[in-house]
């Protein structure tokens, strides 16, 4: 049951991260929200393992869960556009 709760939330909060980021720079980007949603569930595992702090729910920490389907997401975007743009650049070459 932790396990399905700490998936759930780092999946609906990688998507909204990357709704939110999309919505921001007026793009489309349906790899981007595949990549962000698995991004969401690590950076939500992960967090939830390293840090034991904050309110919680089912027994799983809420706080650490966010804030990991949150930073690991933005990581992702940013790696995403630095890569596409990069790949851009070497075609118009």
């Amino acid at each position: 049951m932790e396990y399905l709760v700490i998936g759930v939330l780092g999946l609906v909060v990688g998507l909204l991260t990357t709704k939110v980021f999309l919505l921001i720079s007026m793009r489309k980007s349906i790899g981007l929200y595949i990549l962000s949603g698995v991004l969401g569930i690590l950076g939500a595992a992960s967090a939830e393992q390293l840090v034991h702090w904050g309110p919680s729910l089912f027994h799983v920490e809420v706080a650490p869960v966010i804030v990991g389907g949150i930073v690991l997401p933005m990581v992702g975007i940013y790696f995403y556009y630095l890569i596409k743009n990069f790949i851009v650049k070497l075609r118009t070459e």
